[in-house]
């Protein structure tokens, strides 16, 4: 029964009449179709086809634990092919034709079917199945025919005639269709936000015309993503090649003295732009999510220490206690504190900071060094 419907309502697509009320021409003369939705339901209506052929073959098979799962999975297939041919239902043809030639054309098929039951049914032996298919094909197709006629009756009492009643539909779904281009391009004119946020600028008014040209050039909205805090920043070509993104950073907002927040750095840029003589490298540092960010605003000047490295339990000295060149490093070693006196100590150095220096070897703790005092 299923196959039967389903072939039945594929007819209807196939027909030829259905192409002639489903293409225009443009000034080229050139077909266009108006109404692409009946090519999808006839696809919908092939798939379904082709899936219970497929059931079909199964069951022959006597492969019944496979067939009964693509049952279940063909009967939710049916379910949304029924819903996509009733949405479709509104378009010229897409069910029948309002014509009397339709219906006693339908109504032959009845009558054969007829004949064919009582050559069954009058036989020995016959099969009950295949009687009941008829049956309920003879229904559908009565029921199809009956339909038809009260839609001709209706037309005909309305002083109208089928042809032009297929074309008020065909203007009526031209008109749609145009309706739906224009809302589509109605919301190109919409800006979308990429992201939730607070609009701090407009600079754009009532009654504004922009252009593509006027998108690329000018910012009609400014909207700030306030849920991450993120800060820009340069780094001078002689440290870029320490800082790594994903590295800790630890930073110091001038409106905010003596409060530290910690972030991390997101972005190194790979190119580098001169400045007043000296080669600075773009980088972006984000705010940790368990900071708190409440009394930072868009625009603060804030400072950056990026932890390149990191030691613990180490012998440090201050950086004005170490001399030499790369490689080659001392201190001087106060040898007797009441006279000051001292002595060269070469040293082994590691990590640097701004203010101390990593002892490796060469010192011990508690030993005193001289110091350089600031200029």
């Amino acid at each position: 029964m299923a196959g039967y419907d389903l072939t039945a309502a594929r007819s209807v697509y196939a027909d030829p009449k259905l192409d002639t009320t489903q293409t225009q021409y443009n000034a080229l003369n050139q077909p266009v179709p108006i109404f692409p939705e009946l090519d999808q339901v006839a696809a919908v209506l092939d798939a379904q086809l082709n899936s219970l052929a497929s059931l079909r073959s199964l069951i022959e098979s006597g492969d019944y634990t496979a067939a009964l799962s693509s049952i279940e999975a063909l009967t939710v297939a049916l379910d949304e092919a029924h819903t996509i041919v009733k949405q479709n239902s509104r378009l010229p043809g897409a069910y029948t034709y309002p014509d009397t030639s339709t219906s006693l054309a339908i109504s032959r098929q009845v009558l054969d079917a007829i004949s064919d039951i009582e050559t069954m049914i009058y036989q020995d032996s016959y099969d009950r199945v295949k009687v009941s298919e008829k049956l309920r094909m003879a229904k559908h197709d009565l029921l199809m025919s009956n339909m038809i006629l009260d839609e001709s009756e209706t037309i005909y009492r309305a002083g109208l005639n089928p042809q032009t009643l297929r074309n008020y539909n065909i203007n009526i779904e031209t008109a749609l269709i145009n309706l739906n281009k224009a809302k589509q391009e109605l919301l190109k004119t919409e800006i979308i936000a990429p992201f939730d946020g607070t609009i701090v600028a407009v600079d754009v008014k009532v009654n504004d015309q922009l252009s593509q040209f006027d998108y690329s050039s000018k910012t009609a909205v400014y909207l700030v993503d306030t849920k991450t805090i993120r800060m820009t920043g340069v780094i001078d070509e002689i440290d870029i090649t320490k800082v790594k993104v994903g590295q800790s950073v630890i930073l110091t907002v001038d409106a905010l003295p003596g409060q530290k927040l910690n972030g991390h750095v997101t972005f190194v840029s790979p190119f580098g732009t001169l400045q007043a003589g000296v080669v600075n490298f773009p980088v972006e540092v984000y705010l940790d999510q368990s900071e708190n960010t409440t009394d930072l605003r868009g625009g603060l000047t804030a400072t950056a220490d990026i932890v390149i490295g990191k030691r613990d339990n180490v012998l440090q000295v201050p950086n004005r206690a170490i001399k030499g060149l790369s490689g080659d490093y001392w201190v001087d070693l106060v040898t007797d504190p009441a006279t000051a006196a001292t002595a060269k100590r070469p040293v082994t150095i590691g990590m640097q900071n701004k203010k101390m220096t990593e002892i490796v070897s060469g010192l011990k703790e508690g030993e005193r060094v001289l110091v350089e005092a600031l200029k």
